[in-house]
């Protein structure tokens, strides 16, 4: 018998089929895990958009002596077409400011304004979040969501937190 050195064609067409097998199944797991990847970091950005959007609101309402009507607010001075108060958490600082965060139906983003004794000035807080809050006492339960996307389909992720007046004193 004669002896053969090296792979006979046969034998070679499997090999490369079998590694093709084996390179396509590592890149359907590749892909998969990489969209797994590409959901969970646009969704984290989103919740990290939102929770430092929280903690500006806990930091500023920790300096508040008491919470107020949002209809006492005067929201016209910054946007003459608000007719009626949005949804918002306004409350009066030790100073007599009255801050106020809401969103802003037109542009959907959430603001910060201050009522002093002369003007009132508002800025953006972050885009596309909005606030939904219930005061009562020298405590406040806030939600804020926001929307984000993936692929085309768009998604809605909210937080909430009970916020807290420092120095309330039942006034």
């Amino acid at each position: 018998m004669k002896r053969y050195q090296g792979f006979m064609l046969i034998e070679f067409l499997i090999a490369t089929c079998i590694a093709v097998i084996v390179l396509f199944i590592i890149y359907v797991f590749y892909q998969s895990e990489m969209r797994n990847y590409q959901f969970n970091k646009a969704r984290m950005e989103a919740v990290d958009k939102l929770w430092l959007s929280m903690d500006r609101i806990k930091e500023e309402v920790r300096k508040g002596k008491r919470f107020e009507n949002p209809d006492t607010f005067p929201f016209s001075s910054i946007f003459p077409d608000i007719s009626q108060a949005p949804d918002s958490l306004v409350f009066t600082k030790v100073n007599n400011e009255v801050v106020a965060f809401f969103t802003y139906e037109s542009d959907g983003n959430l603001y910060k304004a201050i009522s002093g004794a002369t003007t009132t000035t508002a800025q953006i807080i972050a885009q596309d979040t909005r606030i939904s809050a219930n005061s009562s006492s020298g405590s406040a339960q806030v939600t804020l969501s926001t929307n984000w996307t993936f692929r085309g389909v768009t998604r809605t992720e909210s937080i909430t937190s009970k916020v807290a007046l420092r120095n309330w004193r039942g006034y």
